[in-house]
């Protein structure tokens, strides 16, 4: 368990009073998420939809990059970008039926 949880309804961090997810939480959350990326994509988003109902004053756009903005990796943010503007169409692996 860690000291750093959401405290609804401002969705403060207990540890350390910042906005939660805080960057010490940010860095646990990838640790325990490590191998299983899209768990930790929709975990995060389940937090998202209900902070969006709390902080009905706090932009979509702020409050998407708070809690599933970050989850993607800068660097593969990156290599996706730079794949999609080289031309790259995604590679899809055929399923047999």
């Amino acid at each position: 368990m860690t000291a750093h949880a959401p405290v609804p309804p401002l969705w403060n961090c207990a540890g350390c009073g910042v906005g939660w997810p805080c960057p010490t939480r940010r860095r646990e959350l990838r640790a325990e998420f490590e191998d299983a990326p899209v768990s930790l994509a929709l975990y995060m988003s389940s937090h998202f939809v209900r902070a969006a109902e709390d902080l009905v004053g706090v932009p979509a756009g702020q409050l998407h990059q708070r809690f599933v903005g970050w989850v993607r990796g800068d660097e593969q943010v990156h290599q996706h970008t730079e794949r999609h503007l080289a031309g790259e169409r995604p590679r899809f692996r055929r399923r047999r039926i």
